[in-house]
């Protein structure tokens, strides 16, 4: 899972967002590198509820771009798999 953050780092909705979330998105980034798929979700649905409780709000397109990204790096057979946990 390495390239969440560089895909997201490519996509001009990235650039937009507050530095405030972009530092978090970087943070939680870096704690997927070298991960399994598995564990990235674990971590991408740990740092959503810690946004919640910091009072960090995405709107509809910064969400969707998140997860888009985060389903764009797994492995097809997990993408289909694992899709139905994050599109909430």
């Amino acid at each position: 899972m390495d390239n969440f953050g560089a895909s997201l780092r490519k996509k001009a909705a990235f650039r937009r967002l507050s530095p405030r979330k972009r530092r978090i998105i970087e943070e939680m980034s870096t704690l997927m590198s070298g991960k399994e798929p598995l564990q990235c979700i674990q971590i991408f649905l740990a740092y959503q509820m810690r946004m919640e409780n910091e009072g960090i709000r995405f709107t509809t397109d910064e969400s969707a771009l998140l997860k888009d990204c985060l389903l764009e790096m797994l492995p097809p057979q997990d993408r289909a798999r694992i899709e139905w946990m994050i599109r909430r």
